[in-house]
């Protein structure tokens, strides 16, 4: 197959992907009894607390179908959790730890060999034949894109064996599950067992397997460390090298991920489904300079997990707002007293009055926090008079100096003299001395609870 009809087979299988988007988007409005199990519950964790907590309502979180979610900034903050300790069957999301510990453990140009056993694992497959040849590189493909079985198992073999240092496949079969648990363990995942590279969980796969969306997590936040990972799950399609008895081949791989091409800013990372997993997805999403990380299980079908992303990752991005620091009149944040003088304040303003930020809103209201310079005597305009911190979820999102927005004489001799007497009669009468500093800036609220 050329690289046209490549190219072709692609578009047509991402225009098709949006038509499916399309009609399932309206089938949620026009067949309520299908919406109705889309939900937002009061149990739902939203960045710093449950929203029964936080006093949100349902139209202001996440609406999804899955039983258990979890989507995360890749610095690491949790903006949204539902039951993401729960310990579910996950699929072929085990593949991101299949590729994980593959690369961490072997090099990129170990040779991967396709064995009778690779090829009758059954599930999802990539086409590969007993025989086949390829590096750990191409191989990544072909477990990642197509969520191929069969390289799942050939990978598990192949670096097995090195893992074990034996020669005997099953051996290194053994072994490689072995250390995708150990590997867990040392990520810190505590509700995370494997029984195998791919993730069937029937019949002669049928085992007490299982992970959560938080450890899920964990694992993602690992494995998109790895650049050869991170590139290969933002793949479309691929054109796969192998050998087979000495001939080069090539075959184009298709990925299962319905929201590369189609959804702005999608980078990958996999899908997963069975029976007992049901419909899973685990997301990434780089958009505006953030990069989201997602996991939904247990979602109703092929097209609602896909729908479940989107509706976080959207809740996110819409939720996002630029949020300007100087809200006063004239933009004089403040009125900062002289204490040369009795009565006279000074005009100051923000150093940058257009400074601005992106927030979050869920982040939390943001808060000021100024501090002024004890001004006496002249001062002219564009002087450091103060500083303020402004403050979301309990961090400095910016850190602005206050200045003079106008020039202030000093009193000269005489009138200081005066001012002089004047606070000495102060001292008995118990007024002020100076004028007192006055705050006009505003902080808009970003969000009100119920």
């Amino acid at each position: 197959m050329n690289t046209q009809e490549n190219k072709y087979k692609s578009f047509i299988k991402r225009t098709t992907s949006i038509v499916v988007s399309v009609v399932f988007s309206l089938s949620l409005t026009c067949t309520p009894t299908s919406f109705a199990f889309a939900e937002s519950r009061s149990s739902d964790y939203i960045v710093s607390g449950t929203v029964e907590e936080r006093g949100l309502g349902a139209s202001e979180t996440p609406n999804i179908f899955a039983t258990n979610a979890i989507l995360k900034t890749s610095d690491g903050k949790v903006l949204f959790s539902r039951d993401a300790d729960a310990e579910v069957k996950i699929a072929s999301l085990t593949k991101i730890m299949t590729a994980t510990v593959a690369l961490e453990n072997s090099s990129l140009d170990k040779q991967i060999v396709v064995s009778e056993n690779a090829v009758s694992t059954g599930g999802s497959n990539a086409g590969l034949s007993a025989g086949d040849t390829m590096p750990l590189s191409e191989a990544l493909y072909a477990l990642m894109i197509p969520s191929g079985n069969d390289a799942a198992t050939a990978i598990a073999e192949s670096v097995g064996k090195d893992l074990a240092n034996t020669s005997d496949s099953q051996s290194g079969y053994d072994a490689f599950v072995a250390k995708m648990n150990s590997r867990a363990s040392e990520l810190g995942c505590t509700h995370t067992k494997f029984t195998n590279p791919h993730g069937l969980d029937e019949d002669q796969f049928s085992s007490d397997s299982h992970s959560s969306a938080n450890d899920l997590m964990t694992i993602i936040e690992n494995a998109m460390k790895i650049d050869a990972f991170k590139e290969a799950v933002k793949n479309s399609s691929y054109d796969l090298s192998y050998t087979n008895n000495g001939e080069k081949k090539t075959k184009t791989l298709e990925s299962t991920d319905e929201l590369l091409d189609v959804y702005d800013g999608a980078c990958g990372i996999k899908t997963g489904t069975t029976d007992l997993a049901g419909y899973c997805f685990a997301g990434a999403c780089e958009r505006d300079g953030v990069m989201l990380y997602s996991v939904v299980l247990g979602s109703s079908d092929d097209s609602t997990r896909f729908e479940d992303t989107k509706n976080l990752f959207n809740w996110y991005f819409n939720n996002v707002v630029d949020y300007k620091f100087s809200n006063a009149e004239n933009d004089i944040v403040a009125q900062v007293s002289n204490s040369a003088w009795l009565d006279k304040t000074i005009a100051a303003k923000l150093e940058d009055t257009s400074a601005s930020a992106k927030v979050f809103k869920y982040d939390g209201n943001v808060s000021q926090h100024f501090t002024f310079n004890n001004v006496s005597g002249a001062v002219k305009a564009g002087d450091v008079v103060g500083h303020v911190d402004f403050i979301q979820d309990n961090k400095v999102i910016s850190a602005q100096n206050v200045v003079a927005a106008e020039d202030c004489d000093a009193p000269d001799f005489l009138t200081s003299l005066s001012f002089g007497l004047t606070r000495f009669v102060h001292n008995f009468t118990g007024e002020a001395n100076s004028a007192t500093t006055q705050i006009l800036n505003d902080t808009p609220l970003l969000i009100k609870f119920n």
